[in-house]
């Protein structure tokens, strides 16, 4: 099943009774994928932020790449970009972030899909992750930033933000949800504000809990200011 990403309309989904969508203006956990100059695939874990493209009404993808990663010096090298969007039954493959320290649960498998694999005009896929988007790089924007990363990259302190071009998204289970870097951070802020109220009485603890949970709520609105999660989380605080 393919959809194109011209379609005019925030949300971008499959047809029907669906679960997956892309929302503009989210931040989702995805597996990125890019040929290596000798065509062997290498996937990261990245941020992918959903965006409305210039032109049309229709959306693109922009991520953020520390300097000094793998995935940083493949992209300088242009090639095609695979973005899987893993369910929440996926989240294993999340590890692929320490496969270099750790074993990955289950093994990784693998096609290329379409165009000359020796020119990396193709596209990794995981198999078993079976929403993605295929893209093509257009355009990256070197700027400096400031955060603990990339102090201790190797005194890397800039990252590239990345534009990409969605050519096509491919659904083979609509049922799953896709995840969203929103969704943790709103969880983890009601477990926080919940213990607020429970020790309401104690004032230390509560003001302990009332500084935590508005950190979720800056984090939040960084990610999300106008977002759904985000104006529920705020009501909840206000009324506390």
């Amino acid at each position: 099943m393919v959809h194109h990403a011209g379609k005019d309309r925030d949300r971008c989904h499959d047809e029907g009774n669906s679960l997956f969508e892309l929302e503009i203006g989210e931040i989702y956990e995805t597996i990125t994928g890019i040929l290596d100059p000798l065509g062997i695939p290498h996937f990261s874990p990245l941020g992918v932020h959903c965006i409305r493209k210039s032109s049309t009404k229709g959306y693109d993808f922009t991520v953020k790449v520390h300097g000094g990663s793998t995935f940083h010096e493949l992209v300088e090298d242009g090639g095609c970009i695979t973005v899987h969007f893993p369910g929440y039954n996926n989240l294993e493959f999340f590890m692929l972030a320490f496969k270099k320290t750790c074993e990955i649960p289950g093994k990784v498998e693998y096609r290329i899909d379409a165009g000359d694999h020796e020119s990396r005009h193709a596209y990794p896929v995981i198999s078993s992750l079976v929403n993605y988007a295929k893209c093509k790089i257009h355009d990256m924007k070197v700027v400096t930033v400031d955060d603990i990363i990339s102090r201790a990259s190797n005194g890397h302190s800039q990252a590239i933000i990345i534009t990409l071009d969605v050519l096509s998204l491919h659904v083979g289970n609509p049922s799953l949800i896709p995840v969203k870097r929103m969704h943790g951070i709103f969880l983890e802020g009601l477990i926080a504000t919940s213990r607020m109220a429970i020790l309401s009485e104690d004032h230390d603890s509560r003001e302990k809990f009332l500084k935590e949970s508005m950190e979720y709520l800056a984090k939040l609105q960084k990610l999300s200011p106008n977002g759904k999660l985000t104006k529920i989380y705020r009501q909840l605080l206000e009324n506390m």
